[in-house]
């Protein structure tokens, strides 16, 4: 288990590893294949040849075709709304079709409106159960996620309600294969689940976490300073009686990402002049992670040649970030740096992306994420979910862009991420984004 500030960041990639490992593997179709597919579904244009598509016997040939191709194709049927979720639904459950092409059933069904997939879904998570194979939980994961969030303000009781306060129960010590999809469940119906358990119970921790992460308004959090500070952070970021000083020790955190979001939520919480005495009191702090934190928050508001001046004590250690403030007046010079320094130093990255997404350079910060030729500069897929930057990246991804699954399993994540990265791809390509996140 990888245990990081109080939070097991890598539980759900830990529970299922083999299993998650086996369908991973399951599909070694050419990328292009896979890619020509999932251009499919972003453009409904070009559509790949494939006589299956029209057979009557659809659901059984897909036996035959590569998961990995399977995966993409049922993925893109389903986006263009070309496949009838009652298919899906039933490829999802046929024993003689490989496992990863019934998963991708599941995943799919995500992309109908509500109305229209509501029933099959609720019939996948209803029929999970604990005595369940690690693979049907696999399933039942899915379907949970794939479910259109309820509405938990509203007093009337709903089948979605009905099914997911099943799996809103919280587990045992010894099943943590049930973990995944109690945290699943938790995260879908967010602010009204809260754990009894202790600060530093590790399911209690993650519970709290989960349920912060999936509220989508502001609202009265109760505050314990004993809680870790990534939960804290992101309390902080959601309550009404905002108090900075709730989450201080964060700017100093040495847990990855736990720095870039407090200051992303001073950015939002917080107005000029209670920014400049933050950044005064930063500057009163001893430790290099004080003062990293001070740079980036003069550089996030463009105080590079006003309010704060690039210390001439700065450690070379720091010395990346005292560039960035030094550009951060200066908008032709600024995303330059950024991209330079990201690139010199991966360990920089996740703050080189903050800078980059707030103060407006939405292409560079996509460039180093998803390159049209090379690697990216971290492992998007642990930057997106261990340090979370997820809530900065969707903050600022136009809306109806593809989206990723934090609470889902590492291989429905992989996918996704192809999909983003083909998306910006097709972006680039033609010229950019229209409303909604279309492609142009």
């Amino acid at each position: 288990m990888i245990v990081a500030g109080g939070y097991a960041v890598g539980m759900m990639r830990t529970l299922m590893c083999g299993v998650l490992v086996v369908v991973l593997l399951a599909g070694t179709a050419w990328g292009d294949v896979v890619d020509a597919w999932i251009d499919y579904g972003l453009t409904g244009e070009d559509r790949p040849a494939s006589a299956l598509v029209e057979a009557s016997d659809f659901r059984m040939r897909l036996r035959g075709v590569d998961p990995a191709e399977a995966e993409a194709m049922l993925w893109a049927l389903a986006r263009r709304g070309e496949v009838e979720p009652q298919t899906l639904l039933d490829v999802s459950m046929l024993a003689r079709i490989p496992e990863r092409t019934r998963l991708a059933a599941v995943m799919s069904l995500a992309e109908y409106p509500k109305e229209e997939s509501y029933v099959y879904l609720l019939a996948l998570v209803a029929t999970g159960a604990a005595e369940d194979s690690v693979f049907e939980r696999l399933v039942t994961w899915r379907a949970i996620l794939a479910m259109p969030k309820p509405d938990m303000r509203s007093v009337s009781i709903s089948p979605d309600k009905m099914v997911l306060a099943h799996w809103v129960q919280e587990p045992s010590e010894e099943d943590r294969g049930l973990w995944p999809l109690y945290l699943a469940a938790v995260y879908q119906v967010g602010e009204a689940i809260a754990s009894r358990k202790p600060p530093g119970h590790e399911l209690g921790d993650a519970t709290r976490l989960a349920s912060v992460e999936a509220a989508d308004v502001w609202g009265y959090r109760f505050m314990d300073s004993e809680r870790p500070a990534l939960e804290r952070v992101l309390t902080t970021r959601i309550d009404v009686n905002f108090r900075v000083v709730d989450m201080r020790d964060a700017f100093g955190s040495d847990q990855p990402g736990v720095a870039e979001l407090a200051l992303l939520t001073v950015q939002e919480r917080l107005g000029v002049e209670d920014r400049a005495a933050l950044l005064g009191w930063l500057r009163a702090q001893e430790g290099e992670r004080a003062m990293r934190s001070a740079l980036l928050l003069g550089t996030l508001n463009a105080w590079g040649g006003g309010p704060m001046l690039v210390p001439r004590d700065l450690p070379e250690s720091l010395d990346g970030y005292g560039q960035l403030l030094r550009a951060s007046d200066q908008a032709e010079a600024l995303p330059h740096v950024a991209v330079q320094f990201a690139r010199a130093d991966s360990s920089a990255a996740g703050a080189c992306l903050l800078v980059l997404l707030e103060r407006g350079y939405f292409s560079e910060a996509m460039g180093l994420l998803f390159p049209l030729e090379g690697e990216p500069v971290l492992d998007v897929r642990d930057w997106l979910v261990e340090e979370r930057g997820w809530h900065l990246l969707e903050k600022h991804l136009p809306e109806g862009s593809p989206g990723f699954w934090l609470y889902g399993d590492e291989a429905v994540q992989a996918f996704q991420l192809r999909v983003l990265k083909r998306w910006w791809g097709l972006a680039v390509e033609r010229g950019g984004v229209a409303e909604r996140g279309v492609i142009r």
